[in-house]
């Protein structure tokens, strides 16, 4: 899970609760924008419809975003622009089905799979905030095309900038990039604590080639406690191993070999640790840490939190 899905994530999870959590405070940033609307949710108004064009090109050409809609931004003592207050959107369910059909309109190029979520100010309330999470375009560059616009942009920072000439013929040149991320699931031991165990997922359109990840070191994690999954589950003789070259275990990389590659859609089991979890010790602690994939022509960096999740996959294989 990159940044731009964790922030999502974080708007499913904390509901309108969370938004108003921002205010004052969240400053607009690479992955963040908050809009209020200019007109009516439907139709869209001309400048509402400039605004998410060129919004969903910027994050789209950079490493994808979160756009808030129903949110104020106005700039602080510094300068910088910060959620101020929050101004509610009536019909979101309206505004929704509107930008389903919109947004093909607005925005050319790219492959896009944008989700939204409704956050009600009360339950059943159908008034409050619209939240778009724009994924990193996996194809060519995408293009604003609402009425007036008909420009490229990227993302720099909290602002969006035009996308350069270097910078589009880089991306229209580009063959199709893997994507790889770390996922996990639970295995429960007959008579032993769980384990975590994890793989390389491959969510991208090309085959990854020479993969390879490292963990860093948390307050709840330590590399030193990685194991690679044995010969049986992964295949003979084991594809990946470590590359300890950091002493004090700050940080652990796992290396493919040079014929190893994860297919479009598949995923590629690699290691695990041992949690005090059983079912005898039904104890778990929560397991945070940063980490980095790296492949031929593709790199990404992310936060894995494994917490409430957890304790639904458990769950799940206890009942």
């Amino acid at each position: 899970m990159d940044r731009s899905e964790e922030l999502f994530h974080a708007f499913q999870k904390g509901g309108f609760a969370y938004i108003q959590s921002l205010i004052g405070v969240q400053e607009e940033n690479e992955i963040l924008d908050f809009k209020q609307l200019t007109g009516a949710s439907f139709p869209l108004h001309k400048q509402d419809r400039q605004n998410i064009s060129t919004l969903i090109s910027a994050f789209a050409n950079n490493s994808g975003g979160v756009i808030v809609l129903g949110v104020e931004a106005r700039k602080g003592i510094d300068g910088k622009d910060v959620a101020q207050q929050v101004v509610p959107i009536g019909n979101l369910k309206a505004l929704h089905t509107t930008l389903l059909s919109v947004i093909p309109q607005i925005t050319a190029g790219g492959l896009l799979n944008i989700s939204y979520e409704i956050v009600e100010q009360t339950q059943g309330s159908d008034s409050g905030c619209l939240v778009i999470s724009v994924p990193a375009t996996q194809g060519d560059p995408v293009k604003a095309v609402a009425e007036g616009i008909h420009k490229y942009f990227v993302r720099n920072g909290a602002m969006n900038a035009d996308l350069s000439h270097s910078q589009l013929s880089d991306m229209f040149g580009r063959r199709p990039q893997p994507k790889l991320k770390l996922t996990w699931h639970v295995q429960p031991l007959h008579g032993e604590p769980f384990q975590i165990q994890f793989a390389l997922e491959n969510c991208g359109r090309a085959i990854a080639k020479y993969p390879a990840v490292r963990f860093y070191r948390s307050n709840t994690f330590a590399p030193g406690s990685i194991y690679l999954m044995p010969p049986a589950y992964t295949g003979t003789p084991p594809p990946y191993n470590f590359h300890d070259e950091d002493p004090f275990q700050e940080s652990r990389l796992l290396l493919g070999t040079a014929d190893q590659f994860v297919h479009v859609g598949s995923k590629q089991w690699i290691c695990y640790i041992s949690t005090s979890f059983s079912m005898e010790n039904r104890v778990f602690n929560d397991i945070f840490f940063d980490y980095e994939v790296f492949c031929d022509g593709a790199y990404d960096k992310a936060h894995m939190q494994i917490t409430e999740s957890l304790f639904r996959e458990i769950g799940r294989i206890l009942n």
